[in-house]
């Protein structure tokens, strides 16, 4: 071959090259503004009312007074002690009322209504006597739930704790993160309960828009290739997030489960776990189940005489159209998250649900 022809074919290569290299961009780009379109998100409703917290990842400002939090009229109050409660909370109990603790997450904390609404505060509705403490919190996993009642609500006077939570509360406590948001990992050794990744890193919270979108710029080919190359020169070795298996987060339920009844014993209180029921998104007329090393571990609690209150079957009973007016529908609130929540309907019926299972079992006593 010539070297003319060499020249032409070499020209050809690199031509095509070039063509090759700007269709392979601009499919990326594409793709990338594609994604940015259809996954980008605001900051979470929570992060209007939550800071850093070093043990926790995040926990409720103190002393917050939002009227409009969530809609006109709903509005959002935290207690010196960031509790989701008008007034901060002695130590003592107030004479002549019983004091409930309410541990949880968004469907303790009564995200998407206003603070009336929540299923704490309709309990103290229901019967005047309680005083409802809300230690609800949006995100959290039962891990989290855990950690703030051992700190905050322990050393508090108490006559009964709730620890409430949904199935996926138990799948936030595999990891440690939290749609990106950085939070303890806990694990069970030997029925002890361990705690890693703290203190928690700051980071996820300082940048809300980036820890929710980061998995976006992913889609970039530039990316993908800059990883690709720090790998190789040793600088960027790929690591797989701590994960906990389904034994191993059965074990800390368990653990969690156990520690909560011994120290509420010690401290002269009574315990219940509540199993919160929400809607399945992808059957909208069913109720999401929960995963079977969940129900293991309530088992086992429920063995060791933990008093265990499933509303599944009270909110099973509705029929479908009944049961979906309880929740917060598709573009009811234009919030991140808000829907399938309980409405201030769903929270009252939650309320009244326990309310009757805490009479029934003697955990409260008959008015």
């Amino acid at each position: 071959m010539t070297s003319g022809a060499l020249k032409r074919l070499a020209l050809g290569l690199g031509l095509s090259c070039v063509v090759l290299a700007f269709i392979e961009g601009a499919c990326s780009a594409l793709w990338f503004g594609w994604e940015t379109w259809t996954r980008f998100e605001l900051p979470i409703q929570e992060r209007h009312h939550t800071r850093y917290d070093a043990e926790l990842g995040w926990v409720n400002e103190p002393n917050l007074r939002d009227p409009d939090l969530y809609a006109p009229g709903r509005s959002f109050t935290s207690n010196a002690q960031g509790f989701r409660n008008a007034a901060d909370t002695p130590v003592q109990v107030p004479a002549g009322k019983l004091r409930v603790i309410c541990c949880g997450d968004s469907f303790t904390l009564g995200y998407g209504v206003g603070d009336a609404d929540s299923w704490p505060a309709q309990l103290e509705r229901i019967d005047a006597r309680l005083e409802a403490i809300n230690m609800g919190q949006g995100g959290y996993g039962v891990d989290q739930a855990w950690l703030w009642y051992r700190r905050d609500g322990l050393p508090l006077d108490q006559q009964l704790v709730l620890f409430a939570f949904i199935g996926d509360d138990f799948e936030r406590a595999r990891r440690a993160t939290f749609r990106g948001y950085a939070k303890p990992l806990l694990r069970a050794v030997d029925g002890r309960i361990e705690i890693a990744n703290v203190p928690v890193p700051a980071s996820s919270l300082r940048f809300p828009l980036w820890t929710q979108n980061a998995p976006i710029a992913g889609e970039l080919r530039v990316v993908q290739l800059a990883r690709r190359l720090l790998r190789k020169l040793g600088a960027g070795r790929a690591r797989s997030a701590p994960e906990l298996s389904e034994p191993q987060a059965r074990d800390l339920a368990l653990a969690i489960f156990r520690d909560l009844e011994r120290a509420t014993r010690e401290r002269g209180a009574r315990l219940a776990l509540v199993l919160l029921p929400h809607l399945d998104s992808r059957q909208p007329d069913a109720l999401h189940g929960i995963p079977g090393y969940v129900g293991e571990a309530l088992d086992l609690a429920r063995a060791d005489g933990i008093a265990v209150i499933d509303l599944q079957p009270a909110f099973e009973a509705l029929a479908p159209a009944a049961r979906r007016e309880l929740f917060i529908g598709e573009g009811e609130l234009p919030l991140p998250g808000a829907k399938g929540h309980y409405n201030a309907r769903g929270n009252a019926f939650a309320a009244e649900a326990i309310h009757a299972e805490l009479l029934e079992r003697g955990l409260l006593p008959p008015r």
